[in-house]
């Protein structure tokens, strides 16, 4: 194999990088006939971290296979060049999707606050991926003055996979940005549901596609830690979604907070098993905090 590969004349990545041979490495960045490679000198050349590889770098944003590109992504994070910032935020607006979700999330890699409003403005993209991509790298950043543009995001949409995707990025963007402004609106997320009608697990209960984005807005609201969140929670637990009610409960668990106990003994005698099950497991937990 190995004969077959020097007489293609694929690059070598391992030997170049060990050489620390940039200018070969660039070559292999741009070598079309296997991703592989690309994906391969991206990563040496993040490993070198030589401002010399910094254009091409970004120029391999628009690879079209998404591994290179979130490869390149994290090599820029080690180029130590601010100059790379610039071109970066330039390319949100490329007419070239991958570009763009590429140079989004390089920029949040490098924790670049003067990118904080463009990407902003790229959570209106219509291409989700560098919505998700922009909304991670505002989180990464801790850009509080994007909490209002992502829960306004948060708040709209349909109830698509993709866009359930979007708000589960969201709210933990959300959570690592770590401002008590966002305690209301993820309580809020914490009462989404989308049912989805073709998965059915009873004649009454359908399929809840919103579970992971409620697990993920809990999880935020316990790393912001605010305790104004357990009352509105604790409303949750008389929601006639079942879903729901479980997410609360397994929230004000973790939570340990004792103005839970009360609501949460009601629901040892829930109509749902597993209810009542994980009810008395958070009972359990916050008596022993």
């Amino acid at each position: 194999m190995e004969l077959f590969s020097s007489l293609r004349g694929q690059p070598n990545v391992d030997s170049l990088y060990k050489k620390n041979d940039i200018e070969g490495l660039i070559k292999a960045l741009g070598y079309y006939r296997a991703w592989e490679i690309r994906e391969n000198a991206a990563k040496a050349l993040g490993k070198l971290g030589d401002p010399l590889a910094a254009e091409s770098l970004i120029n391999a944003l628009n690879d079209p296979f998404e591994s290179v590109r979130e490869a390149v992504a994290n090599a820029l994070e080690n180029i130590e060049d601010n100059s790379v910032i610039e071109p970066l935020v330039n390319a949100l607006k490329s007419d070239d999707k991958y570009l763009r979700q590429g140079a989004a999330k390089a920029l949040g890699n490098m924790k670049a606050e003067e990118s904080i409003n463009s990407l902003i403005y790229a959570l209106e993209d219509t291409y989700h991926e560098v919505q998700i991509s922009a909304a991670e790298s505002l989180g990464k950043i801790g850009a509080t003055e994007a909490i209002n543009p992502l829960v306004e995001l948060l708040n709209t949409g349909s109830c698509t996979k993709n866009d359930i995707y979007v708000k589960e990025v969201i709210v933990e963007a959300l959570g690592n940005i770590g401002d008590r402004k966002a305690v209301k609106p993820l309580v809020g997320a914490m009462k989404m549901s989308c049912p989805d009608p073709t998965v059915h697990l009873d004649e009454e209960t359908s399929w809840d596609n919103a579970i992971d984005l409620r697990d993920k807005a809990s999880e935020s609201l316990l790393k912001i830690g605010d305790k104004n969140a357990v009352e509105p929670i604790i409303e949750n637990l008389k929601s006639e979604n079942v879903w729901i009610r479980e997410s609360a409960v397994v929230f004000l668990g973790n939570m340990g907070d004792q103005r839970a106990l009360s609501p949460l003994n009601e629901l040892l005698e829930d109509e749902d098993a597993e209810i009542r099950e994980i009810a008395a497991k958070a009972i359990e937990i916050i008596r022993n905090q």
